[in-house]
């Protein structure tokens, strides 16, 4: 693509560090058709924690007028497990409602950081897959779960709202009742859900031999390769939001097999009629993820789980490419970073 095309790329799970917002609301009043699921969506938080807050039980069904608790909110049942007081084990000042992911200190306990943050302990213990007895150690990262507002913007889609939360807008959709095809309207204010994350966690140490230390994580470069071999015919320009170019145009043939930069699981294999055509998104560990774009065929599907090379579609010129090339993107954490400063040039 010769001329410098305009990619937001806000558009599915590439995960993003949320802005402040204002306080979510404390308390829920059923309204008619809602269910606890959708009610937690958009409020932030996980339908069983809103479930334990009010103590309902299975098959966990709410009805219209009914008033629910909403964790987090500082009443009675929110901070069911915590015995001994969040406040009393808090030490340092309150955490920012900016702080979406927050390295544990020395000394720090779960009750203290929950208290801190304003939220509640056990959506912190959920979200991060933690289990009794929920004890953290200097140095772990916690996903802290906020609930996000947005407003949409002229031009905007719903695909594009997606990308830059990090989150499937089916799910976007669930929170604010809407219809997982509808479009969205500028000037709409949509309630962003909070991001989950259960971490795998080795056993307890109970004895025996020695635990072996985890191995050291392989730099970003040793984790991906070029999925075409080509000349850029568009190189990265990461402006803000909405106005640079967030990868490269890489030149090939048609038809050409494009392949998988790492191993990982397909979060999106379908076309994106606004500017990528055939599009293929790809996450990894650690936050990182890959976009593969302008694809003339997708040969893989959502959900799959695929390996380093492996080929997800061929080369093409679907969406607003004016010539055969696959658009590239590496990711990590939302943020767009130039694969020339990984992989090289590619060969």
């Amino acid at each position: 693509m010769r001329r410098l095309a305009v990619y937001p790329l806000a558009a599915l799970l590439l995960l993003a560090v949320p802005p402040a917002l204002a306080a979510p609301e404390k308390e829920h009043v059923v309204k008619e058709g809602e269910t606890l699921g959708g009610i937690a969506n958009r409020n932030g938080v996980s339908a069983s924690a809103l479930a334990k807050a009010n103590a309902l039980k299975e098959p966990y069904n709410v009805r219209v007028g009914q008033k629910l608790v909403l964790p987090g909110s500082g009443k009675a049942p929110a901070r069911d497990n915590d015995r001994t007081g969040d406040r009393d084990r808090a030490s340092g000042s309150a955490i920012p409602v900016s702080v979406s992911e927050y390295v544990v200190k020395e000394g720090e306990t779960l009750g203290g950081i929950a208290y801190r943050a304003d939220v509640a302990r056990i959506v912190i213990i959920e979200a991060n897959g933690l289990t009794e007895p929920y004890d953290v150690r200097a140095g772990q990262k916690l996903l802290i779960p906020r609930q996000r507002t947005h407003v949409v913007k002229p031009g905007e889609t719903g695909f594009d709202i997606a990308y830059k939360y990090g989150i499937a807008f089916d799910k976007i959709a669930v929170a604010n009742g809407l219809d997982p095809g509808a479009k969205v309207k500028a000037g709409q204010k949509l309630v962003i859900p909070a991001l989950t994350r259960a971490e795998d966690k080795p056993p307890a140490y109970k004895g025996g031999p020695a635990p072996v230390a985890p191995p050291v994580p392989e730099p970003p470069a040793a984790r991906f390769r070029w999925p075409i071999v080509g000349s850029i015919n568009q190189g990265f320009n990461s402006l803000e939001a909405g106005k640079g170019h967030n990868g490269v145009d890489i030149a090939a043939e048609a038809g050409e097999p494009v392949k998988a930069a790492a191993g990982g699981i397909v979060i999106y294999a379908e076309f994106e009629k606004s500017r990528f055509g055939n599009l293929v998104i790809i996450q990894h560990d650690d936050r990182w993820h890959t976009a593969y774009g302008h694809l003339a065929t997708i040969t893989t599907k959502k959900g799959a789980s695929v390996k380093s090379g492996e080929v997800i579609g061929t080369a093409g010129s679907t969406g607003i490419a004016t010539t055969t090339e696959v658009h590239f993107e590496i990711r990590h954490a939302n943020k767009p970073i130039d694969p020339v400063d990984l992989l090289g040039q590619p060969k």
